[in-house]
């Protein structure tokens, strides 16, 4: 079976994905290709984070709490894709 590839973001500097595997540890849904040679990419392996946000709470509990509030905007954002797609779906032409 041949897999096309479609892209489902564009992300600009700074801008993070994975998070929701290092919250559930679950199977990634995605893979990521750089656009420009420049890019830099910084991995963090979940027990890392884990073991940092433990041993330094005043660090972790604010990487935590940021990390929440960008998968919770990243939610808001797809559910009001999809509300738009619902709601303002040209109607079907019926002969």
């Amino acid at each position: 079976m041949i897999k096309k590839e479609t892209a489902v973001a564009r992300l600009r500097r700074g801008q993070s994905f994975g998070e929701v595997a290092l919250v559930d540890e679950g199977l990634r849904s995605a893979s990521a290709h750089a656009a420009q040679k420049d890019t830099r990419l910084l991995v963090i392996q979940r027990d890392k984070l884990i073991m940092l946000c433990e041993t330094y709470p005043q660090l972790g509990y604010p990487l935590m709490y940021n990390l929440a509030a960008d998968l919770a905007m990243k939610i808001r954002n797809t559910d009001l894709r999809i509300r738009e797609q619902l709601l303002y779906k040209p109607a079907e032409k019926t002969n």
